[in-house]
């Protein structure tokens, strides 16, 4: 009786190769359909990884980097929304398509600056490939001096609450708006016009060495282009003196830091009832100037 018992429940080496079969087959399928799905995910996650964030570029600078320019001298194109360029309105703290009657004022109403020449250049460049190179930009400015002292005027650029405070505030809410899928890639910043009068080149020198300082502590290798002084300014007050003064430091800083670089505006046309203000093309010139700056810089 037990060795029947004991036959019964006996298998033969075929039936233990048929468990082994099967058996190992269910672990493989089961291991492959789990190393699937985490292949997946992980494939997901690297994918999420490798998804490069959304270049942002921050114009900085004086009542010619808000603008003066006028709508109704722009073309049809200059005057439709710019896709492409997302700009970031620090009032309403959201991103908008930039378009020179709605959003290129700083959040502070319409001013035409040379944000429109920048975007046509930058949209006009990648044409057909502008769903994969969307663009967030940033405009902050004042009028009056924008590096030297004036007055105790809060427009000097390193003095707390001045011009360098707001623009580092906008920064991180522009940034955190995003969801941090976008990165500053560079920083554009225009010289204003009084901070070549006389009574301010004096300090120039100086205020610029606190402000490239700042910069470089707060945003680390992030590059900065300083845009020079007009040729045009003298019809409004100033001397050659004084902006060779301005432009000479701004081109020694560039000299002297590979991280910094000098865009030359001396050929920037200015209003000619307003000579310390681009015209309307020169705005346009200003912008298309700062873009080939930057697509070099990038190799765009």
């Amino acid at each position: 009786m037990k060795h029947q018992l004991i036959d019964r429940f006996r298998v033969t080496g075929d039936t233990v190769t048929f468990f082994r079969i099967l058996l190992f087959q269910t672990l493989g399928l089961f291991t492959f359909c789990l190393l699937g799905l985490s292949t997946s995910a992980f494939s997901q996650a690297i994918a999420i990884a490798e998804t490069p964030k959304q270049p942002m570029i921050a114009f900085l600078g004086d009542s010619n980097l808000l603008g003066s320019g006028q709508f109704q001298e722009l073309s049809t194109t200059q005057q439709s929304p710019f896709q492409s360029v997302q700009i970031f309105n620090p009032i309403a703290a959201q991103y908008a398509p930039l378009q020179a009657s709605v959003s290129s004022g700083n959040g502070y109403g319409p001013r035409i600056g040379p944000e429109i020449g920048f975007s046509e250049g930058y949209q006009s460049h990648f044409n057909r490939f502008l769903a994969w190179n969307q663009l967030a930009l940033l405009k902050i400015g004042t009028d009056g001096s924008t590096v030297s002292p004036q007055n105790g005027s809060p427009a000097l650029a390193w003095q707390p609450g001045g011009l360098y405070d707001l623009f580092y505030s906008v920064t991180q809410l522009a940034l955190q708006q995003s969801r941090n899928q976008t990165e500053l890639k560079a920083i554009v910043f225009n010289i204003g016009f009084n901070d070549a009068t006389l009574q301010l080149t004096a300090e120039f020198s100086r205020s610029l060495r606190q402000l490239i300082q700042a910069i470089e502590h707060d945003f680390p290798n992030v590059p900065l282009f300083f845009c020079g002084m007009s040729n045009h300014y003298p019809r409004g007050g100033l001397t050659n003196a004084d902006i060779q003064t301005v432009n000479q430091s701004l081109q020694q800083a560039a000299s002297q830091n590979e991280n910094i670089y000098f865009i030359d505006f001396h050929d920037i046309p200015t209003k000619v009832h307003d000579p310390a203000h681009y015209s309307t093309q020169g705005q346009i010139q200003a912008g298309r100037l700062i873009f080939e700056a930057l697509k070099a810089h990038f190799r765009w």
